[in-house]
């Protein structure tokens, strides 16, 4: 048990981001860490946490697209208003005490990521240090859920939504299902993306044996991870 703390924070304008996040808070508290996961909305920014006492950050989030802006429609703004201010208020201190920090990405209109994830990471990575001036230790922009199905949804988005996949399903041959249920978030690369962090907080996590680099940056892996969580190189 490492008993060195963690924390999770998160906005999910769907509740997609939450899954993700507690299934990550779940597996990192699997390997020994103290792990406290806190929606960043439902939670006053005067009751967030110091993170004095945490060696690492994880932040979560969706886009800020309103559900009633129809004429404008694609992934929004790179992460919400309280990840947003969470950033600003706290990157000094990551920066000062060097924190591992984590960000990562996933919302029902980032329909490029579902074909190309790697190179979405790689972009997610740019537009934080293009937005915050800062370069987190690791990023992963996982893939959507689009669930036809949801009231959460109105019925111009879903119209969208639908004429995008149809696009995709003659590009590639994918099917979806146009009347309910996909989630493209890929729980084996959340888990690989939450284990390459959990190794960058505590570095005795990392395996003695079977190691390897990654052709593309030299980081250290594991043979059975299929893409690098630091530069997002395809492994396998």
């Amino acid at each position: 048990m490492t008993g060195k703390k963690i924390l999770v924070g998160y906005s999910s304008l769907y509740g997609y981001v939450e899954e993700i996040s507690l299934e990550i808070s779940k597996i990192l508290e699997q390997k020994g860490f103290l792990v406290h996961p806190i929606n960043l909305k439902k939670v006053r920014s005067s009751k967030w946490p110091y993170i004095g006492e945490y060696t690492g950050i994880l932040v979560g989030s969706s886009s800020e697209m309103a559900r009633y802006a129809l004429s404008r429609y694609g992934p929004g703004k790179i992460v919400r208003r309280d990840p947003k201010n969470f950033l600003r208020t706290n990157l000094n201190e990551i920066s000062q005490t060097n924190k591992i920090l984590g960000i990562f990405r996933s919302d029902p209109l980032d329909f490029s990521v579902i074909l190309n994830p790697d190179p979405a990471a790689n972009l997610l990575e740019e537009l934080i240090i293009k937005k915050f001036g800062y370069k987190p230790s690791i990023c992963a922009w996982f893939g959507p859920v689009i669930d036809f199905k949801s009231k959460k949804f109105r019925y111009d988005i879903k119209r969208y939504m639908r004429r995008e996949l149809k696009k995709i399903s003659r590009k590639t041959g994918l099917e979806f299902n146009l009347r309910g249920h996909n989630d493209f978030r890929d729980w084996e690369r959340i888990n690989e993306f939450t284990m390459r962090f959990a190794e960058m907080v505590d570095p005795s996590l990392k395996s003695s044996g079977g190691s390897d680099t990654c052709p593309g940056c030299g980081t250290k892996i594991n043979p059975s991870w299929k893409f690098c969580a630091d530069c997002n190189y395809k492994l396998n």
